[in-house]
C-alpha cells in the first residue's frame, strides 16, 4: 500500500517498482475528466488503468461491509 499525495509522490517515487512508477506517471498525465470508461493500456495487458462510473446506493439503504 502506497500512503500519500499524487502532488508529493515525486519524492518518493523513486524507491518503487518500475511498474508502479509507469502507473504514477500515467495517473500525473493524464486528465481522466476526458476520458471514456473504457481500459486504458500503460504497458500492454501488464499496467492498464480503468476508468469506471456507476451509480452507489444511498448509504441509508446498505449495510457496512
Amino acid at each position: 500500500m502506497i500512503i500519500s499525495k499524487i502532488s508529493q509522490i515525486s519524492q518518493e517515487i523513486k524507491f518503487l517498482p518500475d511498474k508502479i512508477q509507469k502507473a504514477i506517471n500515467y495517473i500525473k498525465q493524464t486528465d481522466f475528466s476526458k476520458l471514456e470508461n473504457k481500459t486504458y493500456p500503460i504497458e500492454g495487458d501488464k499496467i492498464f488503468a480503468v476508468i469506471q462510473e456507476y451509480q452507489t446506493k444511498p448509504k441509508q439503504e446498505k449495510s457496512a461491509e
